[in-house]
């Protein structure tokens, strides 16, 4: 067994337990239901016994297990992720949106030399466990619709934590402006920043 594929394993049975941790803490707070949980918990231990060796396919938009880096100029994106981060460095000059989501994962998007396309293009970012990062170009005339179960939440000034959270941001811009894009994130488990 490579140290690779040791650090992995060492990766996912951590995670698991502190996953394990979390559901058992929640349970006894009354926030879950833990006895609903056990199948995903199966689930996902079976998903990545099944999908490991199949990990170093690192073209496929939907990869199930494993952390991702991604450099793009593409106009619209759509990638997945069950297990593992997902790493995006956007250089699109006519960006039209898409999505990201990962289930037990953090999602960084670089969109700092970003351009989007004429009128108003929506990026969907999405995770169970994990959390988002957005690096932003200051000039991109952009609104941010963000919502979390639970985590701490910093976009540009506003700052919140705590459970059931909400933050809406416009740049002054926005409405008049050729082209914009408007970010809608969603978080069960993690925090978000943006910057």
């Amino acid at each position: 067994m490579t140290h690779y594929s040791e650090k992995r394993q060492g990766l996912f049975w951590g995670g698991m337990l502190i996953l394990l941790g979390l559901l058992l803490l929640f349970d006894q707070w009354n926030i879950i239901d833990f006895s609903d949980m056990w199948p995903l918990i199966i689930i996902a231990v079976g998903v990545w016994h099944i999908i490991k060796p199949r990990q170093s396919d690192n073209n496929n938009k939907n990869h199930l297990v494993g952390d991702q880096q991604v450099l793009t100029d593409e106009q619209n994106i759509h990638y997945s992720k069950t297990l593992g981060d997902l790493n995006l460095q956007i250089h699109s000059q006519n960006f039209t949106g898409g999505s990201a989501r990962t289930i037990f994962g953090d999602i960084k998007v670089d969109l700092s030399s970003v351009h989007p396309a004429e009128g108003e293009n929506v990026l969907d970012l999405s995770t169970t466990f994990g959390d988002i990062k957005i690096t932003i170009s200051p000039s991109l005339p952009l609104k941010i619709i963000s919502s979390n179960t639970a985590g701490d939440m910093d976009v540009f000034e506003e700052k919140r934590s705590g459970m059931r959270q909400s933050v809406t941001y416009q740049s002054p811009d926005y409405e008049n402006a050729e082209s914009r894009l408007k970010i809608i994130t969603s978080q069960v488990f993690g925090d978000l920043k943006v910057w």
